[in-house]
């Protein structure tokens, strides 16, 4: 019977990458503000905004829903799990009316972060936006019928100055109601 050595082999060195290994795309990393700043070009004006302490009325009726909710979760199954996992998924549901919303509008597009998410949209990728009480309604795709907005996102304005958010926004996109004025006369 031969001995075994307890000696171990020398580490071999990493092969070189294989041709589909070259071509796959780099991890993916959440950027940051700074990072998107640079490559989307100059800012224009920034912004931040809490909505939940510029609407208390909403954020009372969302503590109290979500409270029923979770006390209803509770009540159903009798176990400390599954109310935790309610309550994990209002907060994610509505992180965007809880945690601050940033806002930068450069002169290439419009860049909005909540919590993890990183969103830029080009101008030319908005196609009007409304105006509304606590904030701007920007719509993202073109819809057939011209009364009812499409899927977009909501500005809220906080402490931002109202006029010239709307110079700036005027400037790259049409607003929603000269949109559907124009889109009525054309069919006449």
């Amino acid at each position: 019977m031969a001995k075994r050595s307890n000696k171990k082999a020398p580490p071999r060195a990493p092969a070189p990458p294989t041709v589909e290994e070259s071509k796959k795309p780099p991890k993916f990393s959440f950027p940051t503000m700074q990072q998107e700043q640079t490559d989307q070009g100059q800012e224009i004006m920034s912004w931040s905004v809490t909505p939940m302490k510029y609407d208390r009325r909403r954020g009372v009726i969302l503590g109290l829903s979500t409270f029923a909710f979770v006390g209803l979760v509770y009540f159903a199954y009798r176990d400390f799990f599954w109310p935790s996992m309610a309550l994990l998924l209002s907060v994610i549901s509505f992180s965007s009316f809880i945690f601050p919303n940033h806002y930068k509008a450069t002169t290439t597009g419009l860049l909005y972060r909540n919590g993890a998410a990183v969103v830029f949209r080009p101008w030319n990728r908005i196609t009007k936006y409304k105006v509304a009480e606590d904030g701007v309604y920007l719509v993202m795709q073109k819809t057939v019928r011209t009364r009812i907005l499409g899927p977009g996102v909501f500005l809220y304005y906080g402490e931002v100055d109202r006029d010239k958010l709307h110079e700036v926004l005027s400037s790259h996109i049409q607003r929603a109601d000269s949109a559907v004025s124009s889109a009525e006369t054309e069919k006449q």
